[in-house]
């Protein structure tokens, strides 16, 4: 399919974040910071963060041209339902490297239930249901929780990215897009063009789509000083019929990383509306409800 209004460029260099997720972790006794438990997922809410700068030199595509890729990325799994995945979560930042077996699930437009189940942290349960955000230790069963409709996941990943984001991404989604102008151009070979959709007053979403624009590969949150505020690489793309879903998801900063990979996916499968609100250890055994996958789910990959 030919890209109205772009051009080809050479593929651009790293933007300095391409760090993977860690490779080897060390073990819980050499970081002391681990025994605090849950109190680590609690840090700060806000924090600021250094970025690389990145550089966007491109064309304005006419009207038609930015319409017709809007539509082309407003499509990518237009109609997909709820999700639910387990699978393994490796983060890495200042504080250190650890990763977790995780369950996941969400249902559009703002709800998400994460349960760490195993690994170098200890058992615990993060979930939105569009005005509550809850933070649970499931061995204690003590529940934090504060409203928001689209709360930061920062005590969590590390990253300023919100519920709202984390959906689309996980979706194969791009987060929400500018509405300004967009430039357009072809990198390497032509199976790949990089998008900038700008932002009134700087900045603005970068993505780099494939040529049929159904699987992103890249998308980047540029700050209205041209630097980086966070990434996504998309990776590993599963057929889960209707749908084409990225297995591999790595969100990333300059200082922080959160790497998801997949292990196995269901799709639009049926989900208690209770599963999206945390209370005490009554609710306990909604976490088993969650990371227990369903035998005969024809959608499990």
């Amino acid at each position: 399919m030919r890209r109205l209004g772009a051009r080809r460029i050479d593929p651009e260099p790293s933007d300095g974040c391409g760090r993977k997720g860690p490779s080897v972790l060390k073990s819980a006794g050499q970081r002391p910071w681990l025994r605090t438990g849950i109190a680590f997922l609690a840090l700060a809410w806000f924090c600021g963060c250094a970025a690389a700068p990145l550089q966007t030199r491109a064309p304005a595509l006419a009207p038609q041209a930015s319409a017709a890729w809007r539509a082309r990325l407003d499509a990518i799994n237009l109609n997909l339902g709820t999700l639910k995945l387990i699978g393994r979560l490796d983060l890495a930042g200042a504080q250190g490297q650890y990763t977790a077996r995780v369950a996941w699930a969400m249902a559009p437009p703002d709800r998400l239930r994460i349960d760490l189940l195993a690994g170098l942290l200890p058992s615990a349960s993060l979930a939105s249901d569009g005005r509550h955000f809850y933070l649970r230790e499931n061995n204690s069963g003590q529940v934090r929780s504060r409203t928001a409709s689209n709360p930061s996941l920062e005590p969590i990943l590390g990253l300023d990215v919100t519920v709202g984001d984390l959906l689309q991404i996980m979706a194969g989604r791009p987060p929400h897009l500018p509405n300004g102008k967009v430039r357009a151009s072809i990198l390497g070979t032509g199976e790949q063009t990089m998008l900038f959709f700008e932002k009134p007053w700087g900045g603005g979403v970068r993505v780099v789509v494939s040529s049929d624009g159904r699987e992103l590969s890249r998308v980047e949150m540029v700050a209205p000083d041209g630097s980086l505020s966070w990434r996504v690489a998309y990776s590993d793309y599963r057929s889960v019929p209707p749908y084409r879903l990225p297995a591999g998801i790595e969100i990333a900063d300059e200082s922080e990383s959160c790497t998801l990979r997949v292990d196995r996916i269901w799709v639009d499968a049926p989900l208690d509306a209770g599963i999206f609100i945390l209370t005490g250890p009554r609710n306990r055994d909604r976490v088993q409800t969650l990371s227990g996958a369903a035998s005969d789910d024809r959608h499990g990959k």
